[in-house]
């Protein structure tokens, strides 16, 4: 008997949801799942769209009441109603997509394996930046790193994937590996702000606006993480000189991306490192939830928002939260595209990781919010893979290690990257 997955989606968190689920088998009785499950009309196959300039909800309804909207526009009940869940849920699983529901009504282009069109990445709109100090000093700082790389673009279906490049010329020869990074959820290159430079010194590092995040263009279906994933190799491999393999590091939803783009790398992968990584099913930490950034906010709102999440999620010490910290959180998080939080949910390592044939390493945080105290479970999950080459833990760092304590995680990355 197949399992069916059943998620629950609640609108909580900075600009995405906090993903619950049940699992119930494919025969179960849809009078059971009414009862065991809370909002059962929020069974669901779709994230969050961002439409009209307000958040909404996209709910992917298998089957409900006539006022629900509900595909078919009537009650189904035993057999029908459960084979209807099995295999609308069971697609679902294996390809991320389906019914676009927003603001109470389906999408006339129903596509169960895509979506709609996206148009090109958002700038960051002026309402939510608050012109002062503190951001000409955040902006002048992520400038000055900036500027010391070549910003390069690789294509996407509809627009392109946006680079910089630290440390070399690429294709004209550096004489150092190339490191590809990919930054967590609601992020961007940012991330790496305080790394880049000194890695440098070593490779050539490449650090990638994920599809929908950050500089980047939306991907074709930014809710299929193997779709992203493939467009990022895509990249990779046109950016990576002839002959030579790459190095890949991902930070927490990037990790999980690199886990869906290191398959369609082949052989021209050298290696992977984890970073405060996801997508393993482990024990996990629980924290307050995070504050829900909402369109109509002021820059004073959404900063505020910035500081309190960045505290609850990303660092163990407030006091390492500065100006550059507050300002990438405000322009991530109000013009990301693709919502990760779901993704990172999902367990796809367990089984991408052991099917690589690369070194694999991970660095977190001694203190990593989303893994605090079951580390040992994360090194004990990696050491039992065939590939796996060190674990290295950053002394008093949270989730954003890279950030909160620079200098102890460059040393270990070094340690850990040939």
């Amino acid at each position: 008997m197949h399992e069916v997955r059943l998620t629950e989606v609640h609108d909580e968190l900075v600009g995405g949801f906090n993903v619950r689920e049940r699992i119930f088998p494919a025969a179960a009785h849809a009078g059971v799942i009414r009862r065991e499950h809370d909002h059962w009309r929020r069974i669901s196959n779709g994230i969050e769209e961002a439409v009209g300039g307000q958040v909404q909800v996209a709910i992917g309804v298998l089957a409900g009441d006539p006022g629900d909207g509900a595909r078919g526009d009537k009650r189904l009940e035993g057999a029908e109603f459960e084979a209807v869940i099995a295999r609308v849920i069971i697609k679902h699983r294996l390809n991320p997509g389906g019914v676009n529901r927003i603001s109470g009504s389906i999408l006339p282009d129903y596509r169960p394996n895509g979506m709609r069109r996206l148009q090109p990445m958002p700038a960051v709109e002026e309402r939510f930046i608050v012109r002062d100090a503190l951001t000409a000093e955040a902006e002048a700082a992520i400038q000055r790193v900036a500027d010391k790389s070549e910003a390069l673009t690789t294509p996407l279906p509809e627009g392109v994937m946006a680079w910089r490049r630290w440390g070399g010329d690429g294709r004209n020869g550096s004489g150092k590996p190339s490191l590809f990074m990919l930054h967590g959820g609601y992020g961007s290159w940012v991330h790496w702000i305080r790394n880049v430079e000194a890695l440098s010194e070593k490779f050539t590092v490449y650090a990638g606006d994920i599809p929908g995040l950050g500089d980047s263009d939306p991907p074709p279906d930014r809710r299929d993480p193997d779709d992203i994933g493939k467009h990022v190799a895509a990249g990779i491999l046109s950016l990576l000189p002839d002959g030579e393999q790459a190095r890949l590091m991902g930070f927490s939803f990037g990790s999980v991306i690199g886990g869906y783009t290191a398959p369609h790398l082949g052989d021209r992968l050298h290696s992977f490192t984890l970073v405060g990584a996801g997508g393993m099913g482990l024990r996990r930490s629980e924290f307050l939830p995070l504050a829900a950034f909402r369109r109509d906010m002021d820059g004073l709102a959404i900063r505020r928002l910035a500081r309190r999440n960045l505290e609850l999620l990303m660092v163990r010490d407030p006091e390492t939260i500065d100006a550059v910290a507050l300002h990438m959180q405000v322009m991530n998080t109000t013009r990301a595209v693709t919502k990760s939080r779901w993704i990172s949910r999902l367990p796809s390592l367990v089984e991408k990781l052991p099917a690589l044939n690369c070194a694999i390493s991970g660095i977190w945080g001694e203190f990593d919010s989303t893994a605090y105290p079951y580390l040992a479970d994360r090194h004990e999950f990696l050491s039992g893979i065939k590939g796996f080459s060190g674990f290295e833990v950053v002394a008093d760092a949270g989730h954003w290690a890279m950030y909160e304590r620079a200098d102890g995680f460059n040393q270990a990355a070094l340690k850990l990257i040939d």
